[in-house]
Parts: C-alpha cells; sequence; structure tokens
C-alpha cells in the first residue's frame, strides 16, 4: 500500500477535501480529465469546490451504485468542466433504465449514452455568459438558515457576488424562498452549538424501522418536489459547504464506528476554528431528497486565492439542465477556460 497526504493543487498544505479528494486533486492539477466519486455527505462536490472544479452528484440512482434503492449514496463524474460530466454522465447512467431504481423515465433524458451526450454537449459548449442567455431563468439562492452552522466570510461574499452577478445578468432571482422543511430536519445532530452535521439524514439514523425512515424521506421528498413546483424554480443556488479548503490534517482518523459528526477541530481561510461536521450540512440537502446537484467554481478567496463555488440543486432527473446552468454560471463568473475550470498554479501542461 502506499500512504501519505494528497495535497490541493492550489495549496500543497491544504487539503483537497473528501473523500474524493485524490480524484478531485487529480483532474484539478491536470493529471487526468475525468474521474468519479461517490457522495452521501458531499464527497463529491467539497473536492470539486476545494479543487476548483465540476463534480455532479446525479439524481439518486440515476447512475446505479449497486447498493439497493434505500441507499442514499450517488456516484458521479468530477470534471473540469460542465461539458465532460455530460459526457461522463451520458456513459454512465444506465442504458437500460430498469437498472436505475431512482431514474426511470422521469429524467430528462431516457435516451441511450450517445444520444444524450450528443444532445447535451452541444448547448453546453456553446453556452456563453450574455445576458439574454439568463432572462426568464428563475432562481432561488439559499445561504442563510436558522439553527444551521454560518458560513465562513469569504464564502458568504463569493454568494453574494453570484447573486449580484445573476441579477445583473437578467435571471429571476429570490433569496428568501426555500422548501418547507421542519426543525427536526434542519436542526443539528448533537448537543452544543455549531456541530450542524444534521439535516434528515441524522434524523433518519435516529428512526428504528425502514419503514420510519423511509416514511420520514417521503415527506422530505415532497417538501423538494412542492418547491420546485411552485416557483417553478429551474434550480435553488446554495454554498457547497461552509469553507474553502482549510490545511491538512495529519493527525491519526477518528475510529470508523459509526456516521456521526467529526469533534476535530478546522481552521478556516478566516482563521476560524469549526467543527469539520459543519461540512456535512449543504451537501446533505440534495442528498436525501434524491436531487441532482452541481458544484461549480465561481471564482477565489480574496487571502489565499483558493477556489470557491456554488451548487446548484434541481428537481428530480434535471441533471443535464443543471450541467446547462453551472457551465453558464461559470462562464458568467470568468471561471471557465477553453480547457475548462481555472487552472491551479501546479496544473500540469
Amino acid at each position: 500500500p502506499i500512504y501519505g497526504a494528497t495535497s490541493n493543487p492550489w495549496d500543497a498544505r491544504r487539503s483537497p477535501g473528501g473523500s474524493s479528494g485524490g480524484s478531485a486533486a487529480a483532474v484539478a492539477a491536470g493529471l487526468t480529465p475525468l474521474e468519479l466519486g461517490g457522495d452521501v455527505a458531499g464527497s463529491i462536490r467539497v473536492p470539486a469546490s476545494f479543487c476548483g472544479v465540476v463534480g455532479l452528484a446525479p439524481t439518486h440512482e440515476r447512475v446505479p451504485s449497486g447498493r439497493g434503492p434505500h441507499s442514499m449514496v450517488v456516484l458521479g463524474p468530477i470534471a473540469r468542466s460542465a461539458a465532460d460530466c455530460a459526457l461522463a454522465l451520458g456513459v454512465l447512467e444506465a442504458a437500460d433504465r430498469t437498472e436505475a431504481d431512482g431514474c426511470p423515465a422521469a429524467c430528462d433524458s431516457a435516451e441511450s449514452a450517445a444520444a444524450t451526450t450528443r444532445d447535451l454537449l452541444s448547448p453546453v459548449l456553446a453556452a456563453a455568459s450574455t445576458l439574454d442567455q439568463w432572462a426568464g431563468v428563475k432562481l432561488a439562492l439559499w445561504s442563510q438558515q436558522a439553527g444551521a452552522p454560518p458560513i465562513d466570510a469569504d464564502v458568504a461574499r463569493a454568494f453574494e457576488h453570484v447573486t449580484s452577478t445573476l441579477r445583473a445578468a437578467g435571471a429571476v432571482v429570490d433569496v428568501h424562498a426555500r422548501p418547507d422543511l421542519s426543525t427536526e430536519h434542519l436542526s443539528s445532530a448533537g448537543p452544543g452549538p455549531g456541530r450542524g452535521c444534521a439535516l434528515a439524514y441524522q434524523a433518519l439514523l435516529q428512526k428504528s424501522t425502514l419503514e420510519a425512515v423511509l416514511s420520514a424521506q417521503a415527506v422530505i421528498q415532497e417538501a423538494w418536489r412542492r418547491f420546485f413546483a411552485e416557483g417553478p424554480w429551474d434550480a435553488i443556488v446554495m454554498p457547497v459547504t461552509v469553507s474553502a479548503a482549510f490545511p491538512s490534517d495529519m493527525l491519526p482518523a477518528p475510529p470508523a464506528n459509526a456516521f456521526t459528526p467529526s469533534d476535530r477541530m478546522r481552521t478556516t481561510e478566516s482563521r476560524e476554528a469549526r467543527p469539520y461536521g459543519d461540512h456535512y450540512f449543504w451537501p446533505h440537502l440534495s442528498i436525501v431528497a434524491g436531487l441532482p446537484a452541481v458544484a461549480v467554481p465561481t471564482g477565489l478567496t480574496r487571502g489565499s486565492r483558493l477556489p470557491i463555488g456554488v451548487q446548484l440543486v434541481g428537481p428530480h432527473g434535471s441533471d443535464l439542465s443543471l450541467l446547462r446552468l453551472g457551465h453558464a454560471l461559470m462562464a458568467l463568473c470568468g471561471t471557465a477556460s477553453a480547457g475548462g475550470a481555472m487552472r491551479p498554479p501546479t496544473f500540469v501542461r
């Protein structure tokens, strides 16, 4: 076996995120154009955000996981562009839709992988940051929530920039719209402020039977369905997580005897010590409902010049539409280049 720390290509002293941190770091550094990851607590989207690349957590079971319909884990691509994620999704998703428990004909393309790639790539590659492109696009923006772990100052500034940029481009933006989720589904998991791993996933874990778990999950899914239908919203834009990449921690890992928030502290870009469990909150919002989410880079932090971005969450099956919006948002924010996302200093040419 090979041991050692995986470094963030933007700053070798910092973490690339996890658990698919090696995948995101390799893509960001130019070692490979495409990697795969699994996501249940942000393990695709957080590394993508920390490393400044694109990560797609698809609609639940659009890419068959082999774990059965009751697992919340999703498998998806990490790449330097939304177009490459679309290409990968077309290959990965089930040719026979009966293999995909959560995403039969309801997904935005039930055609073959080749047809999905052909239909999606052209509009994604052709997308530009023109103002008329955003006219009529309806977006909810959600970055603050009572009881949720607060986002870092750099994340807040980046989110405000995205909000004003989208407004200026002509999008219909609402910073107050959100799904009607109960306090239980949004409360932190344990005693004390800031532990924040919670959301519905933790609420589900506390149920005693599969029937109760599925019943609770159905309530969450219905709240999201109503939210997107009543807007109707094309997507909701949220932070990927609470901070940019934090310094690497070489201490021994805690015992993996349960899925509980880690109490280990991480020092964020604003020099604030935060429990690692805080990073679970925003990624869990879409995963529990089985919704697709794409993380895209939208800029760099002021101090250390680290990547920072947002995630776009859409209705069930809207993966391809989210990739189009993600590509367009990168173009609008100036974080897309001819080779995809921004290049770190260590990029392999």
